[in-house]
């Protein structure tokens, strides 16, 4: 498959986007193909992210105890692994990835009903360019 980790400091890796959505077998392939557990970070909601913080903060702890004991050990290795847990921003969706919003929904002043997640809130400066934006935190 010959797959390579993004070249482009600050954006989500394939691995990080499948620990996002919790599945377990495109995490244990990705990870078969090399690729490793980096962090990035981002300024919309701060802190380092690693691919097993992502799926934590989203819910996906039982995604993890699916892996392999070696990817599990991948995926934990990383030292700057971010371990919040995320709640579901009410009934919304994020309109870039299609994913339930967990933590704060950004949206838009200008656009009726769209609303991103902090994962996709930084492409948003391409797509709606001269658009303000709301971010609503959620408290349960």
């Amino acid at each position: 498959m010959g797959l390579r980790p993004s070249s482009q400091a600050g954006h989500w890796s394939l691995l990080h986007w499948a620990c996002r959505a919790g599945e377990p077998d495109v995490v244990e392939r990705l990870l078969e193909e090399g690729l490793s557990s980096q962090c990035v970070t981002i300024s919309q909601f701060p802190g380092e992210w690693t691919p097993l913080s992502i799926a934590l903060f989203h819910g996906n702890k039982e995604m993890i105890e699916k892996l392999s004991l070696p990817s599990r050990l991948i995926l934990c290795t990383a030292d700057c692994a971010l371990q919040l847990l995320g709640e579901r921003h009410g009934g919304y969706y994020c309109n870039g990835c299609l994913h339930d919003i967990y933590g704060p929904r950004f949206r838009c002043q200008t656009c009726a009903d769209l609303d991103y997640c902090f994962m996709c809130k930084p492409f948003l400066e391409d797509l709606h360019a001269d658009h303000g934006w709301d971010c609503n935190e959620y408290h349960a």
